[in-house]
């Protein structure tokens, strides 16, 4: 789930298909972590995120588990493609400005190892 001021990730591919599966279209996210596919006629969608292709200080970050809440604020990628569910716009239902994509750090143990040479 995003919470209050947790930011924007920028410079993430994001790729733009249709209901099939077909690429339309590519974007990156802004400075604030927004992007935006705009002008689309009626049709089905869904928008994914390559997770191979994320910023380097994210690299080794992982998918947030979707559809965990309010829409608005957790994650709508799948984490085994990094795609949404498709969605279709039309009469009715113009613009879906909900499907983003959520990344944490992953888990990690350690400490040190070190040589007790005093006994």
């Amino acid at each position: 789930m995003q919470d209050q001021g947790e930011p924007g990730v920028p410079n993430v591919p994001v790729v733009l298909k249709d209901g099939n599966g077909k690429q339309l279209a590519t974007t990156k996210t802004g400075q604030d972590g927004k992007y935006l596919f705009d002008s689309l006629p009626d049709g089905s969608y869904q928008v994914c995120f390559d997770r191979a292709k994320l910023p380097p200080a994210y690299a080794d970050w992982l998918w947030t588990k979707p559809n965990a809440g309010d829409d608005g604020k957790d994650s709508d990628a799948d984490p085994a493609t990094g795609c949404t569910q498709v969605t279709t716009l039309g009469p009715g239902k113009r613009e879906d400005l909900t499907l983003d994509a959520g990344i944490r750090p992953p888990d990690r143990l350690g400490d040190f190892v070190w040589a007790d040479t005093n006994g």
